[in-house]
C-alpha cells in the first residue's frame, strides 16, 4: 500500500509539473519532493513494522514460560479447550499426560535453587523435543508439567511418556549432580468428550498413584480408582507420527 500510493503521488507530481509552465527547475523540484516523501515514507513503515514485530514477541512472551520455553499455564488453559472440543467434534482421540518430578524438593534442598531450575529447563527440553507440533505442551505449575496429545490413543500416550523417562535416562545433563526421574499420570478423552478440568483431574489422580507407588512410574486412570501403576513400556514400541 505504501509503494503505490508512493507510485500515485510520484505519477501526480510529475503531471503537475509537466503541466504547470511557472514552476521552474521541474526536474530539481521533482527529485526534491519524492526524494523527501520517500525517505518519510520508509522511516514510517519501518516503525510500523518495528511495532507489530514488538507487539507479536510481547504476545508470545505472554504466552511462553520463561525458564522451560513452554507453554505457560494463561496460554495452555486457553488453547486446551478449542483442541479438546475439536477432538470431540470429530471424533478424534486425545490423550493427556502429567509429570513430576520426583524429589523435586530434595533436589533443591540439597543442590540448590539453580540446580532446581536446571532441572525444569531439561524436562522442558525433553517435552519440547519429543512432542509433536499438533501437542500442546505446557508447564502445569512448579515442578508439574501437562502435554495434550492430538490425534494419539491412551497407549500412545504409555508410550510418549515412556520415551520421555527413557530420554531422561539416557541423555544426563553433567551440569545435574543427580539423574532425574519422573513419576507421569495418563489419560485419555472417552465417546463423550469431557471437559478439559475433568479430563486433567484425572490425569491428576493419576499422578499421585504413580508418585504413590514409588515414583519413577506410569499410571492409567481408571474410572473405579484403582488407577493401573506400571514400569514405563518400551520407548521403541509404537509411532506418534
Amino acid at each position: 500500500v505504501a509503494a503505490v500510493t508512493y507510485a500515485a503521488m510520484a505519477v501526480g507530481l510529475a503531471v503537475a509539473l509537466f503541466l504547470n509552465d511557472a514552476i521552474e527547475l521541474k526536474i530539481d523540484v521533482m527529485v526534491g519532493t519524492t526524494s523527501s516523501v520517500g525517505l518519510m515514507a520508509a522511516l514510517v513503515h519501518w516503525l510500523t513494522r518495528r511495532e507489530r514485530l514488538l507487539r507479536a514477541e510481547l504476545a508470545s512472551a505472554a504466552d511462553i514460560d520463561p525458564l522451560t520455553g513452554l507453554l505457560n499455564r494463561r496460554s495452555f488453559d486457553q488453547l486446551i479447550v478449542a483442541r479438546l472440543a475439536e477432538a470431540a467434534a470429530r471424533r478424534r482421540p486425545a490423550a493427556v499426560a502429567m509429570f513430576d518430578i520426583d524429589h523435586f524438593k530434595r533436589l533443591n534442598d540439597e543442590h540448590g535453587h539453580l540446580a532446581g531450575d536446571r532441572a525444569l529447563v531439561r524436562i522442558g527440553e525433553m517435552l519440547r523435543r519429543l512432542s509433536r507440533d499438533d501437542d500442546l505442551a505446557a508447564r502445569f505449575g512448579g515442578e508439574e508439567f501437562v502435554v495434550v496429545l492430538c490425534g494419539a490413543d491412551l497407549y500412545a500416550a504409555r508410550t510418549f511418556a515412556g520415551r520421555v523417562a527413557a530420554a531422561l535416562e539416557v541423555e544426563r545433563d553433567e551440569t545435574l549432580e543427580v539423574a532425574l526421574s519422573v513419576s507421569v499420570g495418563v489419560t485419555s478423552l472417552s465417546e463423550r468428550g469431557e471437559p478439559p478440568a475433568v479430563l486433567l483431574g484425572r490425569a491428576d489422580e493419576a499422578l499421585y498413584a504413580a508418585k504413590a507407588a514409588g515414583r519413577g512410574r506410569l499410571a492409567v486412570w481408571r474410572p473405579d480408582g484403582e488407577h493401573e501403576v506400571e514400569r514405563f513400556v518400551d520407548p521403541t514400541a509404537g509411532d506418534l507420527s
